[in-house]
């Protein structure tokens, strides 16, 4: 069986579309085209997750963590791109699930809202990819008998919208 192969049945539970924005998912390291034998399931792509791929001859490593999660500036055999570097020396493919099986029906956010019972759970929309433009920290002293009266002008002005969240603040 081929990457692509594995990728298309996991792309089937886990439809990569429904993935964040921010995410970094699917075939990180390898060839479609790749043969495999041997796949390795985890959670993080590790020194030690590497070294037992290299140990049981794994082809594919499918992890729920991406091992890249942003532009890289440069691969070496040390320092944090160690990981990296070594799939690709010994050739060990990775695809990455993360929030694509966080999303999907009878996913991970499923089955942690069943544990905790919540029964009927809806989403709540996407706060991370809303579009948030510009982001700005306000910093404001005053009387703690103005608190109230400040911390609604300040929302009611537009600020404190975080996604689909509004009089977002702390105060201290």
């Amino acid at each position: 069986m081929k990457v692509k192969d594995i990728a298309a049945a996991i792309e089937k539970i886990a439809p990569l579309q429904l993935a964040q924005g921010w995410d970094n998912v699917g075939l990180l390291i390898g060839r479609p085209q790749q043969e495999v034998k041997n796949i390795l399931l985890t959670i993080d792509v590790t020194k030690a997750v590497v070294a037992e791929a290299k140990r049981l001859r794994t082809d594919l490593i499918v992890s729920y963590h991406p091992v890249i999660w942003e532009g890289l500036k440069k691969i070496t055999p040390d320092g944090p791109t160690g990981v990296v570097y070594e799939l690709i020396r010994r050739g060990i493919a990775v695809f990455s699930i993360h929030t694509a099986l966080d999303a999907v029906i009878g996913g991970v956010n499923d089955g942690l809202a069943e544990i905790i019972g919540i029964a009927d759970g809806k989403p709540i929309g996407d706060y991370v990819d809303a579009g948030l433009g510009d982001s700005y920290k306000l910093v404001v002293f005053v009387p703690m008998d103005a608190v109230a009266k400040v911390s609604g002008a300040v929302f009611a002005a537009g600020a404190g919208k975080v996604g689909n969240y509004s009089h977002c603040g702390f105060q201290a």
